[in-house]
């Protein structure tokens, strides 16, 4: 056999042998395309920082359980040890994360510090989110009957904006106040314990006290004085570096904030494991949030008016006129649609 096949034949044996194996492979390749088999692709990695319990996840929660990021070849991973928004976008602007979700008034007061981030699009819109919920034993039972009591507010949060509003609303003196800095997740037990009269706080802890502590509070809520806006927010290098990423995110999280529109019972059982809050608290909660995916002027307005009270409200810090539209990214949002989209450009 070894006289028969010369040096030559063998030569082209490997080469007729290499040729039907790229064939096979060519051919098996298509086969499987044809049969609705994708190529699979190496998933590409997202770290988000968030606050733990907190609303701002919650549409990031059912396109992760949903597997909606799956399908865009994205694997999120989250960081749940930030008590703040503005933990959460440091962390981000520091790169220590890849996406950070917080409401407005986080970050606007990143932006104002010279950070430069870029919100990529709205999730959720609030009525109703915040409220000044006060212990009637103390003597409150109007907004005015909070003046020279002992307040708790989460510093740096929009319950802190929500409540400069509130003061200006009811006439009320911020400098009669005994403000105290209280995380998101001490308030139910400082105003259960009465360590203070009152607490500027969110849901889930909103709930939470009031069906606690039921008729022996009262609720001063937002409606009508406060829309706070839920963000999702990146870094420029990032969209530099990853734009494709990014707009694979906006897709999952359109997808998403449909199914939530589309199926708000299931979405919120969902998101109730996630949040690790009591399902009937949730369900109650969410009627008053709206999860479309928006950027529009209503959130550029926001950010201006809250500029003008952060250097009102900090002598030290001078007045700098921030152009908003800069540090908003609305090309992802753009690609997947044009419901939402609304900023003015001049």
């Amino acid at each position: 056999m070894e006289k028969w096949i010369s040096g030559r034949s063998k030569i082209y044996l490997l080469i007729f042998i290499i040729l039907l194996a790229a064939i096979s492979g060519i051919v098996g390749y298509r086969m499987l395309t044809s049969a609705g088999i994708k190529e699979i692709k190496p998933m590409e990695r997202i770290s988000v920082s968030l606050i733990q319990h907190s609303f701002t996840g919650f549409t990031f929660y059912i396109a992760c359980d949903l597997g909606y990021f799956e399908e865009q070849q994205l694997e999120l991973n989250f960081d749940l040890s930030f008590s703040n928004g503005m933990e959460t976008l440091s962390a981000v602007n520091d790169n220590k994360a890849d996406i950070g979700l917080s409401t407005e008034t986080p970050f606007a007061r990143m932006i104002l510090k010279g950070a430069d981030l870029k919100a990529i699009t709205v999730t959720i819109t609030a009525n109703k989110h915040l409220a000044a919920i006060a212990r009637k034993d103390r003597g409150i039972s109007l907004p005015t009957d909070l003046a020279h009591k002992k307040i708790g507010i989460t510093k740096g949060s929009n319950g802190e904006y929500f409540f400069n509003l509130f003061c200006l609303f009811h006439q009320i003196d911020p400098s009669s106040l005994s403000v105290v800095d209280v995380k998101p997740s001490q308030m139910v037990t400082m105003l259960s314990s009465g360590t203070v009269d009152a607490v500027i706080t969110w849901n889930p802890q909103k709930t939470r006290l009031i069906n606690q502590l039921e008729d022996r509070v009262v609720v001063f809520d937002t409606e009508g004085l406060y829309t706070p806006y839920f963000l999702a927010t990146t870094s420029s290098r990032l969209i530099t570096e990853r734009p494709e990423t990014i707009q694979k995110l906006v897709i999952a999280l359109k997808k998403a904030s449909d199914y939530i529109n589309k199926h708000p019972q299931k979405a919120k059982k969902i998101a109730a494991k996630y949040m690790d809050v009591d399902e009937r608290e949730l369900l109650e909660q969410s009627a008053y949030y709206d999860f479309s995916l928006s950027l529009d002027q209503a959130l550029i307005l926001s950010l201006e008016d809250q500029s003008r009270w952060l250097a009102n409200s900090n002598k030290s810090q001078k007045s700098v006129s921030t152009n908003y539209l800069d540090h908003i990214y609305p090309n992802a949002l753009l690609h997947v649609t044009q419901e939402g989209m609304n900023l003015q450009t001049q």
